[in-house]
């Protein structure tokens, strides 16, 4: 009865941990749950398939255990990032923050819709796995290069707010990638039970340039909010 629970009570602790504005607490969490979840792809490729014949590509299950790996350091890093950040608000607005961060999330949603029309589409020649995914990694990386820029850019009466954006535009895409490599593992359209731990391996390292942006976004967030005639903290 309880195990239903959790994922609801993660939610509250990183919704309370947002509404505070404790950046640097919902980061962690994040990346600590996704280190997890890349574990479980790997996981799932040594213990869970089959390890004959029916499996197509080589079998790469320490690919997600290393990026598990990089996103620990990408936790760490944000950590200690943030807490010398001392950072405080310009005072200015610059409305280019909503192109660049609508830019990224527009290329991350594309990506998304691009890799399921590949695998379920029904296009000529497909399921296409290697398209699947080199357009799925192109997008991504390009959208993490949007977002990013967004988080320089400032709102006078909400500083953090691109940076807030950022945060959960880059949650949803961990969840996404995630569920890609699962597609991969038990969801690969094919007339006979195949299947691909290859491309969701390579899939998993898709988590990198995401995890990367915890580490942008804390860097720039901002402390304090300018104001007249002292400094207040910023929620």
């Amino acid at each position: 009865m309880v195990e239903p629970l959790i994922p609801l009570l993660l939610f509250l602790i990183l919704l309370f941990l947002c509404i505070k504005g404790f950046m640097w607490g919902a980061s962690l969490m994040v990346l600590l749950q996704n280190a997890i979840s890349c574990l479980v792809i790997s996981l799932v490729i040594i213990f869970a398939l089959p390890t004959e014949g029916d499996v197509i590509g080589p079998n790469l299950p320490y690919i997600p255990i290393s990026i598990s790996a990089v996103i620990l350091v990408s936790a760490v890093l944000s950590i200690v990032i943030a807490q010398k950040n001392k950072n405080v608000a310009s005072g200015k607005h610059n409305a280019v923050g909503i192109a660049v961060l609508s830019l990224g999330i527009v290329l991350w949603a594309v990506g998304f819709v691009s890799f399921c029309l590949f695998i379920f589409g029904g296009l000529e020649g497909g399921p296409d796995p290697k398209a699947a995914v080199i357009s799925f990694s192109v997008l991504n990386i390009a959208g993490a290069i949007a977002i990013y820029f967004s988080t320089k850019y400032e709102s006078v009466k909400f500083p953090n707010v691109y940076r807030w954006f950022s945060f959960w535009a880059s949650n949803f895409m961990f969840f996404a990638i995630f569920i890609c490599s699962m597609i991969f593992l038990f969801a690969f359209p094919a007339t006979s039970p195949e299947t691909h731990s290859f491309w969701a391996s390579v899939n998993s390292i898709n988590y990198v340039p995401v995890a990367l942006l915890f580490i942008a976004i804390n860097q720039s967030y901002v402390k304090k909010k300018r104001a007249n005639p002292s400094l207040h903290t910023v929620g």
